[in-house]
C-alpha cells in the first residue's frame, strides 16, 4: 500500500534568523519579491534576513518611470511601461496597497501599465523597502520630472532615512507652473532632509515679487529664483543659472560645477581666474561654464594672465570625471583642444584652462582616468619619400613580371591541350625564345624582391627613428650631451698621456 504524502506546510517563518538568512541569501531579489506574496508571516521575515540591497535608482520620468534595485549578484527592476529590448518571460497580477498591477515579467523585473504613475510608484517603493533589506542602501539617483510629479516633497519624504542620495536630478518635460512652484517652495526642506552629494537642476525656476515701478505703482514681477544652498554642495550642474551672480562665481565652494545659461561676461571669468591665483583653497577640482561664441572671446577671458602651454595635456588629452553629466546619468568626456594652456599659483598648484567656442573649462585636479595623448604622425622625410617612390616603381615592375608569368602559364596549358594541333604547331616556333625570356624575368623578379626587402627595412628604420624623435625630443639632446662628454673624456685622457 502506497504511503500517503504529507501535505503539511513547512513553517519557514518559525525558523531562527540564522536559518532564515541561510535560505534567503541564496535567493534573488525577484525570488524574494515573489515570496512576499505567499503569506503575511513569510513576508514579515524577509526584510531582516534577505540579501542586502546596495543601491536604489528611482526615476520619475515622463517615459517609463522606473525603480532599479541592485544587490550583490542580483537586481530588481520595476517600470511603468515596457522598455525597448525587454524579453517577456511571464505575467501576473500583484496587489500592492490599494493598487492592482497587471505585470509582464522579464529576467530582471516587472513592467506594468498604470494610469497613476506618481502614486503607484510611491506605493511600490514603500512595499519594496518593507520587504527588502535596505538598512545600508544608498539612493544612487533620484530623478524627478516636474512634468510628471506634482508634489516633489511627498516623493522625497520616502528617502529621508537612507544614508545618502548620491544624485538628485530635477527635470522638466512639460512646463507646469504649479509643479515648479511646489518644488521651489520645498527646495530648502529637501536640501535639509536629504544627504545629497550631487545635484542637477534642469528647471528654470522663478521667484515672484511685488515691486514698486517707476510710476510708483506696485506690480508683481518674476525673477530667477536663487538656490543659494546649491553653491556649497560638492557636485552641481545648473542648466538655468541666470540667478548666479559674478560674486557667486568668486565665492563658489564646490568640487565640480557645470554652469549653463548664465549672465557671466569675459571679465567675470577673468576675475574668477585671478582670484583663484590669489587663493589657497584646494577644494575645486574643475569648473565648466558654457559660452556664447558671440559674446565670449578667449583673449578677453585670459587678459593680463600669465598663460603657458599646458603640461597636463602632454599626459592626458581628455578630462574624464563621473560627475561631468547633465540631464543624463551617463558621464561625458571633455577633449582638451590643442591650444590648451595653464596658469600656476604661488603655491605651485596648476590649473589647466581650455577655451573652445562653447566651453570654458578650468581644471585643477583629476577625478577620472588618464588618457595618454596619441602622437600625431610627422611628415615623411626626403629620404623616406625617395625610398617610398623607389618601392612603388619596383612594385609596378614586379606586377608586370607577374602578369607576364601568368600569361606564359596559359600558353603552356594551350601547348598541352588536345585538339588544338594547328595552334600548337604555330606556338612551337616561339616556345624556345619564350622560355628563355621567362627564365630571365624570373631572375629579375627575384632581384626585385631582394631590393624591395632591403628598401622596406630601410624605410621602417627611418620611420621608427622619426617616431622616437616625435615621442621623446629630449633623446637627441641627451645623445649630443653624451657625445660631448665622451669627447671631453678622451681629450683629458690624451692630455694626461702627454
Amino acid at each position: 500500500m502506497e504511503k500517503p504524502v504529507d501535505l503539511t506546510e513547512f513553517p519557514i517563518y518559525n525558523l531562527d534568523y540564522v536559518s532564515l538568512n541561510e535560505i534567503y541569501r541564496n535567493l534573488t531579489l525577484i525570488d524574494i519579491f515573489e515570496l512576499s506574496f505567499t503569506t503575511t508571516d513569510i513576508k514579515n521575515t524577509l526584510k531582516d534576513a534577505s540579501v542586502p540591497v546596495q543601491s536604489i535608482r528611482i526615476s520619475f520620468a515622463s517615459r517609463h518611470p522606473s525603480i532599479h534595485l541592485k544587490a550583490l549578484g542580483s537586481e530588481f527592476l520595476w517600470t511603468f511601461g515596457r522598455p525597448e529590448n525587454i524579453v517577456i518571460t511571464g505575467q501576473g497580477e500583484y496587489k500592492i496597497q490599494q493598487f492592482k498591477f497587471n505585470c509582464q515579467r522579464s529576467r530582471h523585473g516587472y513592467h506594468t501599465e498604470h494610469f497613476d504613475a506618481e502614486h503607484g510608484m510611491l506605493a511600490v517603493i514603500r512595499y519594496l523597502v518593507a520587504i527588502f533589506n535596505c538598512a545600508d542602501s544608498v539612493i544612487s539617483e533620484l530623478s524627478i520630472d516636474l512634468g510628471v510629479i506634482e508634489d516633489c516633497r511627498s516623493v522625497c519624504e520616502q528617502f529621508t532615512k537612507f544614508k545618502s542620495v548620491e544624485r538628485l536630478a530635477i527635470h522638466q518635460s512639460v512646463d507646469i507652473e504649479r509643479n515648479k512652484l511646489n518644488f521651489a517652495q520645498n527646495f530648502e526642506w529637501i536640501m535639509e532632509n536629504l544627504e545629497i552629494k550631487e545635484v542637477y537642476i534642469g528647471v528654470d525656476l522663478m521667484d515672484h515679487k511685488m515691486i514698486q515701478n517707476e510710476k510708483g505703482d506696485f506690480e508683481i514681477r518674476s525673477f530667477p529664483l536663487r538656490l543659494d544652498r546649491i553653491l556649497k554642495m560638492n557636485h552641481i550642474c545648473l542648466a538655468h543659472a541666470a540667478w548666479v551672480t559674478p560674486q557667486d562665481l568668486l565665492n563658489l565652494d564646490v568640487e565640480t560645477a557645470i554652469i549653463i545659461n548664465h549672465q557671466f561676461t569675459n571679465n567675470d571669468l577673468n576675475a574668477f581666474m585671478k582670484q583663484w591665483l590669489e587663493s589657497t583653497s584646494n577644494k575645486l577640482c574643475w569648473l565648466e561654464v558654457k559660452l556664447d561664441e558671440e559674446r565670449h572671446q578667449k583673449p578677453e577671458i585670459c587678459k593680463d594672465l600669465d598663460m603657458r602651454e599646458s603640461t597636463y595635456r602632454q599626459t592626458s588629452t581628455r578630462i574624464s570625471c563621473p560627475y561631468r553629466r547633465t540631464d543624463s546619468v551617463k558621464p561625458i568626456h571633455f577633449d582638451l583642444p590643442a591650444d590648451t594652456e595653464q596658469i600656476t599659483r604661488l603655491d605651485g598648484l596648476i590649473a589647466t584652462v581650455a577655451i573652445t567656442n562653447d566651453t570654458f573649462f578650468f581644471h585643477v585636479s583629476n577625478t577620472g582616468p588618464i588618457f595618454a595623448p596619441v602622437a600625431q604622425p610627422a611628415e615623411p622625410t626626403e629620404n623616406e619619400r625617395a625610398i617610398e617612390e623607389r618601392i612603388r616603381l619596383l612594385d609596378l615592375e614586379r606586377m608586370e613580371i607577374e602578369f607576364d608569368r601568368r600569361n606564359h602559364e596559359m600558353e603552356r596549358i594551350l601547348w598541352r591541350f588536345p585538339g588544338h594541333n594547328h595552334l600548337n604547331n604555330a606556338l612551337d616556333e616561339l616556345r624556345g625564345d619564350r622560355e628563355a625570356d621567362v627564365f630571365e624575368q624570373e631572375i629579375r623578379r627575384e632581384a626585385i624582391e631582394a631590393q624591395l626587402d632591403d628598401l622596406r627595412a630601410q624605410l621602417n628604420r627611418l620611420r621608427r627613428a622619426r617616431r622616437a624623435a616625435l615621442l621623446n625630443p629630449i633623446v637627441d639632446i641627451q645623445l649630443d650631451q653624451a657625445a660631448i662628454i665622451e669627447l671631453a673624456r678622451q681629450h683629458i685622457e690624451q692630455q694626461m698621456r702627454q
